[in-house]
């Protein structure tokens, strides 16, 4: 009866140990996921950031267009194409861009066509700057920065949708670790408490059994006392 109770505690330590290394497995499975979801995030957020910096950029190229194509009043640019015909590729060369957009220089026209203070220079020499094309060039770059724009603004779109489910599964993952941590923690509990129920009646039956014997001895003690006592008795009557 107690070998049958301790192979009872036996089969339950095994079964505890069994559920508790399955349980571990999966935990390093889960924190393997973990890694990867957390990979895929930083990931997808990068080329968020990518895309973001694209934008950025794409944006203040169509601000600098839009003010070419669209200069101040009484600015320099202004009276230049007004004023002065295909001034691109004379003055245009030459002028400091910043320049374009002030409303305090005054400018008028001189009496000797191409002349810039009285000094005539070979521009055709000079490449033509951005800020010096033509309004037909200005519209059709703007056309095709601000298609750039909403590119990249799709694409902006697909990156936070990326974004957002990367973190969803960063989310379900540590959830899952989570679990999975609990129920190992659960199974090492239950193997520690069925190893501690074998060891407790191990000790009882070992204290069970150390008292049978000496309960034996005594008895025997006893009648080996009387057997003596007996053998003296029919000596004495002898």
């Amino acid at each position: 009866d107690e070998q049958n109770q301790i192979d009872i505690f036996e089969h339950a330590i095994k079964e505890a140990s069994s559920i508790e290394d399955a349980c571990r497995d999966r935990l390093r499975q889960a924190d393997s996921q973990l890694r990867q979801t957390k990979t895929q995030r930083e990931k997808a957020n990068g080329e968020l950031e990518l895309v973001r910096r694209a934008q950025r950029d794409q944006q203040r190229e169509i601000e600098g267009i839009e003010a070419l194509l669209y200069p101040g009043q009484n600015t320099l640019l202004e009276f230049l194409r007004r004023e002065v015909p295909d001034w691109q590729s004379s003055i245009g060369k030459l002028v400091h861009p910043e320049l374009l957009q002030r409303t305090d220089l005054t400018p008028n026209k001189a009496e000797q066509a191409g002349s810039l203070y009285g000094v005539t220079l070979a521009l055709e020499a000079l490449a033509l700057p951005d800020y010096a094309h033509s309004e037909h060039e200005l519209k059709t770059k703007l056309e095709t920065a601000q298609a750039n724009l909403e590119a990249l603004n799709e694409e902006q779109d697909k990156a936070e949708l990326q974004l957002t489910e990367a973190s969803k599964a960063v989310r379900q993952a540590e959830i899952q670790q989570t679990k999975i941590g609990t129920e190992l923690a659960n199974a090492e509990l239950s193997r520690k408490r069925a190893q501690q129920d074998k060891d407790d009646a191990v000790s009882e039956f070992h204290h069970a059994l150390s008292e049978r014997r000496q309960a034996h001895q005594a008895k025997l003690g006893k009648l080996n006392a009387a057997l003596a006592k007996l053998q003296s008795q029919q000596e004495e009557a002898v």
